[in-house]
């Protein structure tokens, strides 16, 4: 599947997200919509249809890109290719966390994990026809404004959003909002489609240790060192929040969903980067089970050292 095809999508779903981790639609909401997204030069007008915690974002400016499917509550997004009748899955427990996919979505989870945010309510207007509050959300020492938002009262849901990250700025409109009942099957991988094998022929070389390595419970900590590798299971509808720190200089580590014995994303060579080392940072990634059933997480330290910690996911 071509980075090109998954890339707008995946800046799209994390815009939307990033408003949804604040305010999660209203149970019982069903709309149909029209989405213009417009930033750096590009703009495309989409389809966008939403059910309770659910929704699917479609592109009317390039129908063969193919689909997106997002469910907030499995806590994961799918995008289909139609080409190949495959879908590729990607694990976004924290809707901003898609790292499993390559750049130009690092705006994104640089945003989650460098910037400590905080939301506050500005005011209320309408918009798009629906009464709002409208919210802003800055970086907690309040650097910079890193979004405004307007979510409707009726909907729960943002009708608009103006994401201001300088690096990949972006600004979403959602009108034409007709409410009314929706099929599942919007939501849902459609029949004949398979899970898409993204290692291939980027499969890491440590990618033959896996089986070998040790599998843990939950809870458990240790200090991993570079070439490690562990192993955790996690049960269908169970999420484990993965959290790297005290971390050695410039320590980078891989956490990556199996299925069936196999990656069921493409891994990326260092997928989180620890930076300088600082005692007091920290940086968690949280993995939740798919929709299939239970779900095997591999963590690797890839250089350097740090305390890696499992641990249950708050919910669970």
């Amino acid at each position: 599947m071509q980075d090109r095809m998954r890339g707008k999508w995946i800046i799209v779903v994390g815009v939307f997200s990033l408003a949804l981790l604040a305010c999660l639609p209203t149970w019982g909401a069903e709309f149909k919509a029209k989405v213009i997204a417009s930033g750096q030069g590009h703009k495309e007008t989409l389809q966008l249809y939403l059910k309770g915690q659910r929704y699917r974002l479609h592109s009317d400016s390039d129908p063969a890109k193919g689909d997106v499917l997002v469910d907030l509550q499995t806590k994961k997004v799918d995008v289909l290719d139609p080409s190949s009748k495959q879908y590729h899955e990607f694990s976004t427990v924290n809707p901003l966390d898609l790292r499993d996919i390559p750049d130009p979505f690092e705006a994104i989870d640089r945003m989650a994990t460098v910037f400590p945010m905080v939301r506050k309510k500005a005011a209320t207007e309408t918009v798009n026809g629906y009464l709002c509050d409208k919210y802003v959300i800055s970086a907690q020492d309040g650097s910079m404004v890193l979004a405004d938002y307007w979510v409707a009262q009726k909907l729960g849901f943002p009708p608009k959003l103006v994401f201001r990250i300088t690096w990949d700025s972006m600004d979403l409109d959602v009108t034409e909002i007709q409410e009314g009942p929706l099929l599942d099957s919007l939501f849902q991988i459609p029949r004949g489609y398979t899970l898409a094998e993204e290692h291939g022929e980027n499969a890491p070389p440590w990618l033959k240790d896996v089986p070998s390595a040790p599998v843990v419970g939950i809870p458990y900590q240790s200090v991993m060192s570079a070439g490690q590798i562990i192993r955790v299971k996690v049960a269908a509808g169970q999420s484990v929040d993965i959290v790297c720190k005290d971390a050695a200089e410039d320590a980078q580590f891989t956490a990556v969903r199996f299925q069936d014995g196999k990656p069921a994303a493409e891994i990326p060579e260092n997928t989180w980067s620890m930076g300088k080392a600082d005692p007091g940072f920290s940086l968690t990634r949280t993995f939740g089970s798919a929709s299939g059933g239970a779900i095997e997480i591999v963590v690797r330290m890839n250089k350097a050292s740090a305390r890696i910690i499992l641990q249950r996911a708050s919910g669970n």
